[in-house]
């Protein structure tokens, strides 16, 4: 294990100073960098473990993750090294927190000493590689250029966790059914991205992302979402935003969810590049009791379309209290 570093921070007004250790850079910790290339467990006892240098989990092997451990990605103190490193999953990831005790896959530190160093977090993020397979519960990833980006078509389980102060919080890349249950999205500047792959969430959040709170793109293959009982607030430019190109279909079911209205924030952002959606809006609060369809769409930014068949669209709401099973 290192030793812990403190940092003695002396103030002066020329005549008296005050002088006190101050906080803990580089806690002490279990190393964790290369490649696991045998069944692992990462036990709480342990906890933290510190990665300073990339870390693979081989194919056909498993990394588990018990309650309460910490995972944090730093720079390699010994070389000054501030390459931003990440965690590659060709094998499978279990990681299994609790409410009171989640998982925490974090950053470190969020500036270069080096004036040009960038000042970004040292984690690349958390990357399903193609063939890899994960199950996540209460775990919590934050300080990340992407905290969890999927490239397998392998489904992915994600449930009870939270994305925070990433770039982008989840990347979904590939495949049909990855399920995401009651994920909390905050402070990212977008809470998720889906490109060319379809994914199914009920219950969760996107709060206060400074971009979009769902971004969706079919630029090469169709793209599907079925959203549940989510609820967008506070996001700046647009709570989701939908966009393809010609001829990839963007299939939407949004049922039983909550736009909060915000001024100058669109509740979905519907792209014109002659994008085809397959849109159903029923039974959603978008802010403000409605009863009118044709004001939910007034509501939408992107209103220019190619043509009048461009679009699928069924929709209805049923004001402040949205029960799907009433809105037909």
């Amino acid at each position: 294990f290192e030793e812990p570093v403190r940092v003695r921070c002396t103030i002066s007004d020329g005549t008296a100073s005050y002088s006190q250790l101050v906080g803990r850079l580089f806690p002490s910790g279990t190393p964790l960098t290369g490649t696991i290339d045998a069944d692992r467990t990462l036990t709480a006892a342990e906890s933290p473990y510190v990665v300073s240098g990339d870390l693979t989990v081989a194919p056909g092997v498993t990394l588990s993750v018990e309650p309460a451990v910490t995972i944090q990605v730093r720079p390699d103190r010994a070389t000054g090294e501030w390459t931003k490193r990440g965690i590659f999953v060709e094998g499978e990831l279990v990681a299994d927190g609790l409410l009171q005790n989640p998982v925490l896959v974090r950053g470190g530190y969020s500036s270069d000493p080096d004036p040009g160093g960038g000042g970004t977090a040292q984690l690349r993020g958390i990357v399903l590689a193609e063939g890899g397979s994960e199950s996540l519960s209460f775990v919590r990833v934050q300080e990340a250029d992407i905290g969890l980006r999927i490239l397998s078509e392998v489904p992915s389980l994600i449930e009870f966790c939270n994305f925070t102060q990433c770039g982008t919080g989840v990347q979904v890349e590939r495949g049909q059914g990855t399920t995401l249950q009651s994920v909390l999205f905050r402070d990212n500047s977008i809470g998720l991205q889906l490109n060319n792959a379809t994914i199914a969430m009920e219950g969760g959040t996107f709060e206060s992302c400074s971009a979009f709170g769902m971004s969706v793109d079919a630029a090469t293959a169709n793209t599907g979402l079925d959203l549940r009982g989510v609820t967008f607030s506070n996001n700046l430019q647009a709570h989701l935003r939908m966009a393809g190109e010609p001829g990839n279909l963007v299939t939407a079911t949004v049922r039983g969810s909550n736009f909060e209205e915000r001024a100058g924030t669109s509740a979905i952002n519907l792209a014109s590049n002659c994008s085809v959606y397959a849109l159903d809006l029923r039974g959603n609060f978008w802010g403000r009791p409605v009863d009118d369809p044709a004001v939910i769409r007034d509501m939408f930014a992107g209103k220019q379309f190619c043509d009048a068949g461009v679009m699928d669209w069924t929709d209805f709401d049923c004001g402040v209290n949205p029960n799907p099973d009433d809105c037909d």
